[in-house]
């Protein structure tokens, strides 16, 4: 049985080319929800019995705490990416980048929340939720190795 530990999961930044992508860690990050729910659609008819469905679009989300960390690179371009709108090109994956065995998403998106919690005697730490924008690249399963 190969079961995964969080630690070893990751999250890479893209700071090149869509094409040609250079992959860069982002330190900051504690956790990460992939949230996905696959929708559907009505397909029931009067030769059965039974209300059909069919599969329709495919939701895709994550959520992504962090600790804020001014002087990492990559945490500095996701909040800039998250307050001016913009995409960021996210690897998230459930081991290192260049490892095969590794398997997650590739998501061209934009942040739809970015909560900042700044508690008394903890460290500060965003909360933020990234989605698939409307682009020809906005999503695709990856593996390990793959640009």
């Amino acid at each position: 049985m190969a079961i995964l530990k969080g630690l070893d999961c990751k999250v890479y930044r893209n700071s090149a080319t869509y094409a040609s992508p250079t992959w860069s860690l982002v330190n900051p990050v504690i956790e990460v929800t992939a949230n996905l729910t696959n929708t559907a659609f009505d397909a029931s008819n009067r030769d059965s019995n039974y209300r059909l469905q069919l599969p329709s679009l495919t939701e895709l989300s994550f959520d992504i705490r962090m600790h804020k960390d001014k002087d990492d690179t990559d945490f500095a371009a996701l909040e800039t990416a998250a307050q001016g709108r913009t995409t960021v090109d996210l690897l998230i994956l459930d081991g290192l980048q260049t490892s095969a065995a590794s398997d997650g998403w590739r998501v061209l998106g934009f942040f739809t929340t970015w909560n900042e919690s700044q508690p008394l005697e903890d460290a500060v730490t965003v909360d933020a939720t990234i989605v698939p924008a409307a682009t020809a690249n906005a999503i695709a399963v990856a593996t390990g190795t793959a640009p």
